[in-house]
């Protein structure tokens, strides 16, 4: 278990520069960046050895965590399946009177680019550049490509992000997940077509789902996600009718909503395991009622994965929440100690990356003139 006593042990974050001798930080970052990429690539690696060195003897509280999550799944990252490319509904199979064949966009394609901007912009950005991710249709972590580049990881490093972050925090959302909504997010994990045969890499039908938005769905998607979570095939065929298409998208959302408050409790929750002030999105408000979420855990995550609440009993959960954290000053104030904790140590690890640079020597090499050639 993972104590409160770890908070303290801590230094007190360093007093701030004057706001006239601050440097502006997408600048800093980037000639960072510029610095790392002019060392070998054996200078690189001795480069994040040296800041995994460094952080290690900080005692940070967000070490600790990582160190924790990744000796509780002792596999080597190869051993680690690779995320699946998501896939759509076959339309031969879902909705045989309208075959239409499904072809993917190039990245490139206005189309792809405008549904991004509509159905992923309640999305918060963060600054990690994470190779993880926890994958509640298949209950596995996941790698991605990229999951070794060591400009990512030094990227991440310099966001404050110290090596195997990302991995770590899939491997806290993996824990906090029972597995209750999986078959209903393995259907809504479907890649997102229209009625044009368009499909969308990167969008996938949950997320377009929980935009918010206005969507198209063709009966392909409708009816492959019908078929999947009822396994009832003779109710409703393509193409569905006026009339049936109410009683149809009442059943959807009858899985997709308590499926969506599932998902979205448990990522919010992995966010704030490691981080002081994460992008939330909906949580964003009730950031320090998580934080006192995983002080009564103790930050164990199987401790807090028996608390959670089935998806009906959310909303009274974070009440339950909100309410200790006003009638006990004491669980507050632990609660915005592990929040300013954190980041404080996110602040450590952008400095150790920083200084490491100017202990390898980068931004020499990378100020040097180019070697004449004879």
């Amino acid at each position: 278990m993972i104590a409160l006593a770890l908070l303290l042990l801590q230094d007190p974050a360093p007093a701030p520069a004057p706001a006239a001798a601050v440097p502006d930080r997408a600048a800093e970052d980037a000639r960072a960046k510029a610095a790392f990429q002019a060392l070998s690539p054996g200078e690189q690696k001795d480069l994040l050895d040296y800041i995994e060195l460094e952080i290690e003897q900080a005692v940070l509280f967000q070490h600790q965590l990582v160190r924790f999550m990744l000796r509780g799944d002792a596999r080597k990252p190869t051993e680690f399946s690779e995320a699946a490319a998501p896939t759509w509904f076959d339309p031969a199979k879902h909705a045989p009177a309208q075959p239409i064949a499904r072809h993917a966009l190039a990245a490139s394609d206005p189309g792809l680019l405008e549904a991004q901007r509509k159905l992923t912009a309640g999305t918060p950005p963060r600054a990690l550049l994470s190779a993880w991710s926890y994958d509640y249709g298949r209950r596995e972590v996941v790698r991605h490509p990229g999951w070794d580049d060591r400009a990512r990881i030094f990227a991440n490093a310099l966001a404050g992000y110290e090596p195997g972050y990302d991995q770590a925090e899939a491997l806290v959302e993996k824990a906090l997940d029972d597995g209750s909504q999986q078959k209903t997010l393995a259907a809504f994990g479907h890649l997102y077509t229209d009625r044009e045969g368009r499909a969308f890499p990167g969008i996938t039908l949950f997320d377009a789902w929980s935009s918010g938005a206005e969507i198209e769905m063709p009966d392909v998607d409708t009816l492959g996600l019908y078929h999947t979570l009822t396994d009832e095939w003779t109710k409703f065929h393509a193409p569905v009718p006026g009339p049936q298409q109410t009683p149809l998208y009442k059943t959807l959302g009858e899985y997709f909503r308590p499926a969506s408050r599932h998902r979205a409790l448990r990522h919010a929750l992995a966010l704030v395991y490691l981080e002081g002030r994460p992008p939330l999105g909906l949580y964003q408000g009730v950031c320090e009622n998580l934080h006192l979420a995983w002080e009564k855990a103790s930050s164990t995550p199987a401790t807090l994965a028996a608390t959670l609440p089935a998806p009906a009993g959310r909303e009274e959960w974070i009440s339950a929440l909100v309410e200790e954290g006003m009638s006990k000053p004491e669980a507050w104030r632990s609660a915005e100690l592990r929040r300013d904790t954190l980041t404080r140590g996110s602040a450590v690890v952008r400095a150790t990356a920083l200084a490491g640079l100017q202990a390898f020597g980068a931004y020499k090499k990378l100020e040097a003139p180019p070697a004449e050639k004879h």
